[in-house]
């Protein structure tokens, strides 16, 4: 199924100072904020380790903090190596640096936001309220999340459009290939195979020229199947015993509560006001077939996140597109939609002022984890990288070897040549270890301290009888 081709970008810019602000607002966000919007992010190292393991190390484990799956990604042995290998291209040639990190997701996002705007405006929603849309959207935090760390969010997020757009020129097969190699970057991927499925069970038409659709879509995601199985021949050796699944998570309600409720602050509730009342709009005034595509899809990605329970707050960028499609669709003017988007900027003005003051002086450069590893390097007595036990935030200063410190895997600490930590936590959480927990646990003998500013950061040499144990 095709639908009329209609020109996004043509006589977009109209003279409407709401629009202009707005627009205005979100590039400052996104360039006042590089850097500071969550400086010491663990899914940063967290992720690149998987990726740096994988290209660098040949490992599909998790060597960084010796997590499995399915109680996490557990490394790459069952997702995410189309993202580890986009992501290993791009570093290895611009440095694995986090000003790298967020060159690349933000680039990434950009490039699946526009995907987005093509494709509504390909199913015929006005060019100017899909402006409008694209630019709340990069607005709020689901996005702008999304486009500052190095998770492999941000390649899902492209696929997803990518298939949906593909749907929409009725090129099904290929749409039901790139769905399913959105759930090989991720498994909350399968979003996107559900999400065009409902798109062509919308889609104008017979039921059997949807039922034609809809069948070529399936055959497309099989012909990945054998895709997936050769990037991944070690999946089955991948799961856990029953009994060392984390259970806690089952009783969670899931990615939507995790963000709507959990957040600190409660800062997301007035959204979910906003979002509510517009569905409560929508189902008074049914308000079209295109409408009923959006709410069909914040539905179903609703119950997805009862049903998965998985309590990541960064899977909301794949429900959040659609509550605000939804959104823009109850308004029903552009006029309305452009006090919409100014009203989001500026809802988002304080909250992203708020994070700057806080961050403005957080994080570190790279020169200071140059001077990090130079210091370890001293420590270790050679220039060449060595095993590093410690703190998350300092692994770009050795990521060759460098195991995170936590309480799951104390244990590798005695194995390390050098232990780098904090006396506290620049981020609170109950699995990251101080110098002092790591002493109480390790001998480890004094070696060095470097001022980084924020915090001092200590270094100690394992004796060598422990280094001499190391398998």
């Amino acid at each position: 199924m095709t639908y009329p081709a209609i020109p996004l970008w043509k006589n977009v810019f109209s003279s409407d100072l709401r629009l202009w602000i707005a627009a205005g607002l979100t590039f400052l966000f996104h360039v006042a904020l590089w850097g500071h919007y969550r400086p010491y992010n663990i899914d940063d190292p967290w992720f690149l380790s998987y990726t740096y393991n994988l290209c660098h190390r040949q490992s599909e484990l998790d060597l960084a903090f010796g997590g499995r799956f399915p109680n996490g990604m557990g490394g790459t042995i069952a997702f995410g190596k189309f993202a580890a290998y986009i992501q290993c291209s791009f570093f290895d040639l611009s440095g694995w640096t986090r000003n790298a990190l967020e060159a690349l997701s933000r680039t990434v996002s950009y490039i699946g936001l526009a995907l987005l705007g093509i494709f509504l405006s390909r199913i015929g929603i006005g060019k100017a309220t899909v402006l409008c849309l694209l630019v709340t959207f990069a607005a709020l935090e689901p996005f702008f999340g999304m486009a500052s760390q190095a998770r492999y969010d941000c390649f899902t997020f492209v696929l997803l459009f990518a298939s949906l757009l593909m749907a929409s020129c009725g090129r099904n097969y290929l749409a039901g290939f790139t769905a399913a190699a959105a759930m090989e970057i991720q498994p909350m991927g399968i979003l996107a195979s559900v999400i065009v499925g409902l798109f062509i069970a919308c889609a104008p038409g017979g039921w059997q020229k949807r039922a034609r659709a809809g069948a070529a879509l399936l055959a497309g995601g099989v012909l990945f199947i054998p895709v997936y199985f050769l990037l991944h021949p070690n999946i089955f050796t991948a799961f856990n015993p029953i009994d060392e699944i984390n259970a806690a998570r089952f009783h969670h309600p899931g990615f939507l509560y995790a963000y709507f409720w959990e957040t600190q602050y409660k800062r997301h509730l007035p959204e979910l006001a906003v979002f509510i009342a517009s569905t409560i709009l929508f189902l008074m005034r049914r308000t079209g077939d295109q409408s009923k595509f959006a709410f069909t899809c914040v539905i179903a990605v609703t119950a997805a996140s009862f049903m998965l329970k998985w309590p990541n707050y960064n899977y909301t960028v794949f429900w959040y597109w659609a509550a605000l499609l939804l959104l823009f669709q109850v308004a029903g003017t552009y006029g309305r939609a452009s006090w919409i988007c100014l009203l989001a900027t500026l809802y988002m003005l304080p909250q992203y002022g708020f994070v700057f003051a806080k961050n403005r002086s957080a994080g570190f450069s790279a020169a200071e984890f140059s001077a990090v590893r130079t210091a370890i390097g001293q420590v270790a007595g050679t220039a060449e990288a060595v095993p590093v036990y410690g703190d998350y935030t300092l692994w770009f200063a050795m990521p060759e070897t460098f195991i995170m410190a936590n309480r799951q895997n104390i244990g590798l600490a005695g194995h390390a040549t050098v232990v780098a930590c904090f006396d506290e936590q620049l981020v609170k959480d109950p699995l990251m270890l101080t110098c002092p927990e790591i002493q109480a646990t390790v001998e480890l003998v004094p070696a060095s301290e470097l001022d980084l500013g924020v915090a001092k950061v200590r270094l100690f040499k394992v004796p060598a009888a422990r280094y001499a144990e190391r398998p």
